[in-house]
């Protein structure tokens, strides 16, 4: 028997019922991705709300508290580790479909790099913008690389995956940070195996790009500048020349980068007067360059650093997206339809409902001033009052009725119609059909099959051969109004 099916039991026999047991189960959860904020446990008061179930936690043995500098804090045992990393796998493999779904839409490049070069490198992520202090940092001011990580991040938090914390600190007896998601090295594996194609970070050729500018505006740029004001001829200037000399090679070693990785880019800046052509660290005398245009220096280099490897993170792979596509169709219960032909079949109905209002109009007029049933007409301004008392425009009255009002108005005014149809119960049956059928399940958004749209079409066509024969019928009604009042149907 494994723990956690020792530890059921024993709340069993203690009278705890199965969802008193779950919600223990699920604080032991929280306390063990949570306590990766730091190696001093999870902030004790993130569980006001619980205090039931820590103390059930704590009797049994699967919590343990801790206080560091003026903090509480909760760990789990080693017995509550187990119990909680048994727990969280099985979650994890009813949720791996779900799991699988927040990185949904990501191209595969962005995607590959927030796994492998960031979601790899920790189990803590601040809730607002981070400071980086290596390559990453010019490509997470990119709003599309913030709102995708954003993204994995509440598709977690959604999924019970993560957790929200306070990072804390010692300064002044113990101080609160930054709030985090926190996840554990279960989440953490899982997530980078969602897309096993998907295996390494950035390619070598476009971080080195972003290493290089990295080199040239945070480790280069700041000591240039230091020396602008500096007058050549002081005895002090060829010490500080020489001292700065060290730690641009200093620089270039740690980032294992050389002066042919630079010396291209300079040279190009140089062009465009933006910088002094490369000197290189040979010339012992003066700086490697000098920078000229300390805006157009970061603007120019991001350009033609940058902005390649931005391009590439973001770009769509056709080739992945058409075999996900299919990969969706292979799932696909046999019956169901998919996505595209919901939306498919949803503009053919449009197209229909917009052709069926334009010829009750052609004989009713478009707001309906040769109709009979007032009562009908009264219901029909009303709704129209109603949109324009939240602000939407008025549209003409024939676009507030619905299917079964279309009915209706043929129907009392069969006299109008009756040349385009053999009787009346030939339009109440085929538009209660394609009501039945597809309209209700697309404005409700329920099931939809492929038998309930081509039998709806069958409908759509006996109609449309009736009315679309005779050269009479408008097209003036608005086409704004396709579905137009899902709500009623």
């Amino acid at each position: 028997m494994s723990e956690l099916e020792k530890i059921r039991k024993e709340w069993s026999t203690e009278g705890l019922s199965t969802l008193e047991t779950e919600k223990n189960l699920q604080v032991l959860k929280k306390v063990y991705i949570g306590q990766n904020i730091r190696s001093e446990g999870i902030l004790k008061s993130d569980f006001e709300a619980q205090k039931t179930q820590i103390s059930n936690l704590i009797k049994k043995g699967l919590i343990t508290e801790n206080k560091w500098y003026r903090h509480e804090l909760y760990l789990t045992t080693e017995r509550g580790s187990k119990i909680a990393r048994e727990y969280l796998e099985k979650e994890l493999k009813i949720k791996a479909e779900s799991l699988s779904h927040v990185v949904d839409d990501l191209p595969p490049n962005l995607l590959r790099f927030l796994l492998f070069d960031y979601f790899a490198k920790s189990l803590s992520f601040p809730c607002v913008n981070e400071y980086f202090l290596d390559w990453r940092g010019i490509l997470f001011k990119d709003s599309r690389v913030i709102i995708a990580k954003n993204k994995i991040l509440s598709g977690l938090e959604k999924l019970d995956l993560c957790v929200k914390t306070f990072n804390y600190v010692s300064t002044r007896g113990g101080e609160l940070r930054d709030m985090h998601f926190v996840i554990s090295p279960e989440i953490q594996e899982k997530l980078l195996t969602l897309q096993p194609a998907l295996n390494t970070g950035l390619e070598d050729p476009f971080k080195k790009n972003c290493i290089i500018f990295q080199f040239l505006t945070e480790k280069v740029a700041p000591s240039i500048k230091s020396l602008e004001n500096i007058n050549s001829n002081c005895p002090l200037y060829q010490e500080m020349v020489n001292s700065y000399r060290q730690k641009y090679w200093d620089a270039l070693e740690t980032l294992n980068l050389t002066e042919e990785d630079v010396k291209p880019i300079i040279n190009e800046l140089a062009k465009k007067g933006i910088t002094s052509e490369y000197k290189g660290l040979l010339s012992s005398e003066w700086l490697p360059f000098e920078i000229k245009d300390e805006i157009g220096y970061r603007v120019a280099l991001k350009e033609i650093l940058i902005d390649p490897v931005l391009f590439h993170l973001c770009k769509e792979s056709t080739k992945m997206k058409l075999e996900e596509k299919r990969e969706v169709e292979r799932k696909i219960p046999p019956g169901l339809i998919s996505k595209e032909e919901r939306l498919a079949f949803f503009d053919e109905l449009g197209d229909f409902e917009t052709k069926l209002r334009n010829f009750i109009a052609s004989k009713l007029g478009k707001n309906l001033d040769q109709c009979k049933d007032k009562e009908l007409i009264e219901k029909l301004k009303k709704r129209k009052i109603e949109d324009q008392a939240i602000g939407l425009p008025g549209e003409p009255l024939i676009n507030y009725a619905t299917f079964d009002e279309y009915a209706t108005l043929i129907c009392s005014h069969w006299d109008s119609f009756k040349k385009y149809f053999m009787e009346e119960n030939e339009v109440r049956i085929s538009l209660k059909w394609i009501n039945a059928l597809s309209r209700r399940p697309l404005a409700h958004f329920r099931t939809l099959t492929k038998f309930m749209i081509e039998r709806s079409r069958e409908e759509i066509k006996k109609i449309l051969q009736k009315i679309e024969d005779k050269n009479d019928v408008p097209t003036e009604v608005s086409e704004n109004a396709n579905l137009h009042r899902e709500i009623r149907s």
